[in-house]
């Protein structure tokens, strides 16, 4: 057979190409996506007395730069764990305000625009509404 190399090249080049190709698709770096966050997006009624804001996200944000601004203006403190970015107000927000949150990863990969609205001071925690579950690309 006067093709047998040739044959085995073009099957060892398939290969090849194959393993490039599924090595592409498996260990490519995932974009940035929030998976949750406390309280909603959106959410009306939120309590005045909000001891944190907690974004999670599909990743670790060790390697990440990530900056927030609140408006209106509201002293906090931020904090990174794995993968949630949590903001401790320092101060009783509000009530009947909405609140702007957006946060930009530096590098421009990533922009999450976040809003809330509180309500009237609830006295339990328990009766907020939690659970937003989405991913963005």
């Amino acid at each position: 057979m006067k093709n047998k190399p040739v044959i085995i090249l073009i099957v060892v080049l398939a290969f090849l190409t194959g393993m490039l190709i599924s090595r592409k698709i498996l260990f490519t770096d995932q974009n940035l996506a929030l998976v949750s966050s406390e309280p909603n997006i959106f959410q009306d009624n939120v309590n005045p007395n909000l001891e944190k804001i907690t974004f999670q996200f599909n990743q670790s944000l060790d390697k990440t730069n990530l900056s927030v601004s609140i408006i209106p203006d509201l002293q906090h403190q931020i904090k990174k764990e794995t993968n949630n970015l949590i903001i401790f107000p320092e101060e009783v927000l509000k009530e009947g305000e909405r609140y702007q949150i957006e946060i930009r990863e530096v590098s421009g990969d990533f922009y999450f625009p976040f809003s809330f609205q509180t309500g009237s001071g609830l006295s339990d925690p328990a009766e907020q509404e939690t659970g937003f579950q989405s991913e963005i690309d």
